[in-house]
């Protein structure tokens, strides 16, 4: 059975559901108490805006702010503190854009203001570059750099991880004087015994050029270069890779002698 209170509580079987059947409307007790009990809540909040209306000085300064608050320019205008002009230059900066407040910087301070995100000078491009060379990539040693670094500890070389050259490139492996050992992921960069080249991704495609150009840099800037396959480092270890290694230092050591 369903039941109904004066405050519009519904009960079917004992069970309570405070929604409101449609078309519900309060007796005029309910309304009278409702009154008193808002009329008692004012009394003890004095400062309550409840039941108050606006002046007509009030909502014209409402209504223009709406308007300024749809143009995005709610904020023009207002002083800001130095607090506040921090945190939106980081934001601004974050996002790409460097944005002048007043008293932020000195005069002559040349800023990207204007630019669209991601435009960049030369000078900047470079110093990014320069620096991203620095880093080792990727942070941790893969597997088959792993088992080069072992390889070249048994043998007794003396080499450098990771070593920039030429501000271009960062080899794997770099034997003193001149030898630069790259460990080269047969997807990344592409091998043609191990995939179809007809299908290689477009991701694939430049970064066989990019090693090919770095390599023949490397060559005409008096580097051995060794480019030593996945697949060869994880199934021909001992007699190919480590063979192709032991030569490249043979030879350097008789130009040098």
């Amino acid at each position: 059975m369903i039941e109904f209170n004066t405050y519009g509580v519904q009960s079917f079987n004992g069970e309570i559901n405070m929604s409101r059947p449609k078309g519900f409307h309060h007796t005029e007790k309910t309304k009278k108490t409702m009154r008193e009990s808002g009329l008692r809540w004012l009394e003890t909040h004095p400062h309550s805006k409840l039941g108050m209306h606006h002046s007509e000085e009030t909502k014209r300064k409402m209504s223009e702010s709406a308007k300024i608050a749809g143009t995005g320019k709610w904020m023009l205008g207002i002083p800001k503190s130095e607090e506040q002009k921090k945190k939106m230059s980081l934001h601004n900066a974050w996002k790409g854009t460097h944005v002048i407040h007043s008293g932020s910087f000195k005069k002559g301070h040349k800023t990207n203001l204007g630019k669209k995100r991601g435009q960049r000078s030369e000078t900047w491009r470079k110093k990014l570059s320069e620096n991203r060379l620095k880093q080792i990539f990727p942070i941790k040693d893969t597997s088959i750099e792993i088992k080069i670094f072992n390889g070249l500890e048994n043998l007794g070389y003396q080499f450098e991880k990771h070593k920039t050259l030429l501000n271009l490139t960062q080899a794997d492996a770099f034997i003193e004087p001149d030898i630069v050992i790259f460990a080269d992921g047969c997807y990344w960069h592409g091998c043609e015994e191990c995939f179809n080249k007809n299908y290689f991704s477009e991701r694939q495609r430049k970064q066989k050029i990019k090693d090919n150009l770095i390599t023949l840099k490397l060559i005409k800037e008096g580097f051995k270069v060794l480019r030593l396959w996945e697949h060869d480092i994880e199934k021909n270890f001992e007699n190919q890779v480590l063979d192709e290694i032991i030569f490249a230092v043979n030879e350097t050591k008789i130009k040098g002698e």
